[in-house]
């Protein structure tokens, strides 16, 4: 009773170009937006107040959300979508998002250990990802973060440090993946030519199973902190 079926997209593509990241090789490397008009005409006419924006990163391009954002303002509707962090580097920006109805934001933050996913391109414009997180809260925006386990800078302690971090951070919830270099992606190019792939059977390409050879651990160990992290995360106490 609590889903919705009321769905829709703004935009497809990304700039960013994450090496693990499907989105690009697939939709481009540019945003492409449909009318802000049309948008709002589509919103208008769905019956509930809930709204889920399937987005890749709805708040992708500030400029040009803004109007999308100041039409949603006022009209009684709440949204949630994905996102990266960076807009909320800018207050003014992120007290608008508040305003338009956002209820929630699922971020990919990736890695809790500063060092690691910083290197990404979408978080360099991110000065500290547990501050951002906070920002957005303190608006009364809920943020689920999605993180990865088996960059290259991982080690043994990676687990225990993003279980502390999302408690700390105290996101609404986390959801946890085993890196997956998925075919087309510069991940999968670079561990095809350092011989890490341990198979091609792309059925157990699947956030679940490691198809790789991590370099900070043993498969075996990168497997069972994963499985012990959602256990601790998603435990009573936690």
């Amino acid at each position: 009773r609590y889903l919705t079926r009321q769905v829709l997209q703004t935009t497809r593509g990304c700039p960013y170009d994450c090496p693990f990241c499907t989105v690009t090789p697939y939709f481009g490397r540019r945003y492409r937006r449909r009318p802000t008009e049309d948008v709002l005409a589509e919103v208008a006419g769905l019956p509930g107040r809930l709204v889920i924006f399937l987005d890749d990163d709805t708040l992708s391009d500030p400029v040009r959300v803004r109007p999308l954002l100041e039409g949603l303002a006022g009209t009684g509707k709440r949204w949630a979508g994905p996102s990266t962090l960076h807009f909320a580097e800018d207050r003014e920006f992120l007290r608008l998002v508040r305003d338009s109805g956002c209820l929630g934001l699922f971020v990919g933050v990736e890695s809790a250990t500063e060092g690691g996913a910083s290197e990404l391109p979408k978080h360099r414009r991110v000065s500290n990802r547990g501050d951002a997180v906070k920002r957005i809260q303190d608006q009364g925006i809920l943020v689920e973060g999605s993180f990865v386990f088996g960059l290259d800078g991982d080690d043994e302690g990676v687990f225990e440090r993003t279980v502390r971090f999302v408690e700390e951070t105290g996101l609404c919830n986390a959801t946890f993946h085993l890196l997956t270099p998925y075919p087309g992606t510069a991940l999968a190019r670079q561990f095809e030519a350092e011989g890490r792939l341990l198979h091609k059977d792309w059925a157990r390409y699947d956030h679940n199973t490691v198809v790789y050879r991590p370099k900070g651990m043993t498969a075996e160990k990168l497997y069972r902190g994963w499985v012990e992290a959602r256990q601790e995360i998603h435990s009573l106490g936690s």
